[in-house]
């Protein structure tokens, strides 16, 4: 039964406690967020998580749509057990994380509680005003503020401005911009970092987001954290620190490699390619004309096929990561959420012009990175010949 009184207290105790102009909090604007907060932390962790990708300022840039506070407050126990037993479980994937989430979800009066996190976080929403109040600031709950700001806020609201989330890495290769799509151990990151050992540009590992400006096609990359597989790490000295001494004694050209799960991963923020690798990270959007999409498995015949377009829709299908899709909704927070038909149609429609519109190519191989340089090289100049040969 609910125990209203231990709700209502709980919101007019974060109410007074939560004066998004009070000068007491630290307060960051973030695009067209405002952030306020009690503990610093939270602010310097937005900022290195975030920065370069959108603007942060210490006065509003651009209109402000959301205010945000992040609290630092024991939870009442019988508040988090007056949610769990009156709330609704509710489920929603993560573009970055590529797993779904659970949630409770309580309606109450004008307000939306979320419980997560071993219910060490309890999120308060009302209309464009979102509370997060966290029990204690751990590694665990100090990541729910970056996803709570930059999948539900930011990427939220690029999907609305018809871009579509693609599970893609992009990069620029002599100056054409490409996608590098395909299932979960494909090689995309293999395919990446072999370009960025040889000067190309990177823009994306994981996940990009996608859109058409008049007849062109542009990606942007995301400040998204790269997860390189022991074998990729391997084949790298200069990412020899990484990989976990249990696999030091193997050579890169070791079979053993091929064993290791998939899973097994070791981590670079984004801000650290330039550290390791003769490249530029791009933060802005580059205009695509290419997309690849890798295949790599132990002695695979190596080749080059042109993907035609039917295809290519299918692929772009499989690896839209539209937070509004029925089958993994991402958005959780009622205020970011829009007319889910309209931007379902605005994606379809965008997938199946870039579906016919860019050139696409798959490339088998065995992982080396001669051969897979080689290779994408080789489809740069197949693309500059063949759109030579259409505008000529």
């Amino acid at each position: 039964m609910m125990q209203q009184s231990n709700i209502d207290n709980f919101i007019n105790e974060v109410s007074a406690l939560t004066d998004f102009d009070s000068k007491k909090f630290n307060t960051k604007y973030i695009d067209f967020i405002q952030i306020s907060t009690d503990e610093k932390q939270i602010i310097d962790y937005l900022e290195d998580s975030l920065r370069l990708y959108y603007s942060i300022a210490d006065s509003p840039q651009t209109g402000t749509k959301y205010h945000v506070c992040f609290l630092i407050k024991d939870i009442d126990e019988e508040v988090k057990n007056n949610i769990e037993m009156n709330g609704s479980i509710i489920e929603h994937y993560s573009p970055s994380a590529h797993e779904k989430f659970k949630k409770i979800k309580l309606d109450y009066r004008e307000n939306k509680f979320y419980m997560f996190c071993n219910n060490q976080v309890i999120v308060m929403e009302r209309n464009n005003k979102v509370t997060m109040v966290i029990s204690r600031l751990t590694k665990n709950t100090l990541k729910e503020t970056k996803r709570l700001i930059r999948e539900q806020m930011l990427y939220g609201e690029r999907e609305n401005n018809n871009e579509v989330p693609l599970h893609s890495g992009a990069i620029v290769v002599d100056n054409i911009g490409m996608l590098v799509m395909g299932n979960k151990g494909s090689g995309k990151t293999s395919t990446i970092l072999a370009m960025l050992n040889s000067g190309a540009n990177f823009v994306s590992n994981d996940l990009v987001f996608f859109k058409k400006c008049n007849n062109d096609y542009y990606a942007m990359g995301t400040p998204e954290s790269i997860r390189i597989g022991i074998g990729t790490l391997k084949q790298y000295s200069i990412l020899g620190e990484l990989v976990p001494q249990k696999y030091k004694k193997y050579d890169k050209k070791s079979k053993e490699l091929w064993n290791i799960p998939k899973d097994e991963k070791e981590e670079i923020e984004w801000y650290d390619l330039e550290k390791y690798f003769p490249t530029r990270v791009e933060y802005n959007y580059v205009e695509v004309k290419i997309i690849l999409f890798p295949n790599i498995s132990k002695n695979t015949e190596h080749k080059i096929t042109k993907i035609p377009s039917i295809q290519m829709m299918e692929y772009l299908n499989d690896n839209n990561l539209s937070v509004y899709s029925k089958q993994s909704p991402g958005l959780w927070l009622d205020c970011i959420k829009e007319d889910h038909r309209k931007i379902t149609k605005s994606s379809d429609s965008l997938l199946d012009s870039a579906s016919k519109g860019l050139f696409g190519y798959e490339i088998f191989f065995d992982g080396t990175e001669e051969v897979l340089r080689d290779s994408v090289r080789k489809i740069v100049r197949l693309y500059k010949e063949e759109n030579y040969e259409v505008h000529k």
